[in-house]
Parts: structure tokens; sequence; C-alpha cells
């Protein structure tokens, strides 16, 4: 119960930051939140980026969240480390599931956005046809 509770504490914390930014920018943490093509590397990187530029009570509270979510991370693997051979096994098998869910976000987002450039290139070459 200890787990669940922090992590609702940490999910809370993560909420009232996102409600204390301005509209411009909580609209780049929750597309970099919801894009699922972003490994959890990339999202961090992203993160890290719209994080500099906020003021420095803000940056603050967000490295406190960041440094919160790397220890629960931490945690877990060391949690899983613990387990017995079948368990990890199967966790192990959930993550990569899970990697190939990821994996098929992005190729669809790279197949839209293909498909949207294709689109576009294509409009430049047709004319309207007056009949």
């Amino acid at each position: 119960m200890k787990i669940l509770g922090e992590e609702k504490i940490l999910k809370a914390s993560q909420m009232v930051f996102v409600e204390s930014l301005p509209d411009e920018t909580k609209k780049k943490f929750m597309e970099i939140s919801f894009d699922k093509g972003l490994t959890p590397q990339e999202q961090i990187i992203e993160y890290d980026k719209v994080a500099k530029t906020l003021s420095e009570k803000n940056q603050r509270f967000y490295e406190n969240i960041k440094h919160q979510l790397l220890k629960r991370d931490a945690d877990r693997a060391e949690t899983i480390a613990k387990l017995d051979p079948k368990s990890r096994e199967t966790i192990q098998k959930l993550e990569k599931i899970d990697q190939q869910v990821q994996q098929l976000f992005r190729e669809a987002k790279n197949k839209k956005q293909v498909i949207e450039s294709i689109k576009f290139i294509s409009s430049l070459f047709t004319f309207p046809h007056f009949y």
C-alpha cells in the first residue's frame, strides 16, 4: 500500500504542476505526455526542453517531480530484481509488449506525417478545373 500511496501523491503533484503552468506550456507538456511514439528517454529530453523555458519556481517543481519519477523507476527496478525468475520473465515479456505497442504508435505517427506530406505536395501540383 505504501507504493500505491506514493504513486497517488506523485500523480497529484504532477497534476498540480501542470495546472500551475500557462496554457501554451501546459499544452506542450500534454502533447509530450500523450505522444506514445516517444520512448521514456525521449519524453524526458522533450520535457527538459520545455522546462528550461519555465520560471525558476516552476523549474524547481519540475526537477522535484522528475527526481521522484526517477526514484520510482529505480525502486521498481530494485523490486523486480528481488522477484523470482518466473516473475521477472513475465515482467520482461510485458515490457517487450509495451515496447512493441510504442513502436506501432511511432510507425503510425510517421506514416501519418508521410501521408500528410504527400497530400500537401500533390496539392501543389493539382490545379482547379473549370467546367
